[in-house]
């Protein structure tokens, strides 16, 4: 049986609007799939 896919997580992505984020927004639509990668060579921001 198929189940309309459903939203499960929301999350900011860290340098998002700093780079290429908003260029390629308009190619990014629901079912898209990503990869997202660790960058351990960039510090990670403090948590307050």
């Amino acid at each position: 049986m198929y189940e309309q896919c459903r939203s499960i997580d929301s999350f900011f992505i860290a340098g998002f609007r700093r780079y290429d984020g908003p260029t390629v927004l308009g190619d990014i639509a629901p079912g898209t799939a990503l990869d997202l990668m660790a960058s351990p060579t960039t510090p990670s921001t403090p948590t307050p």
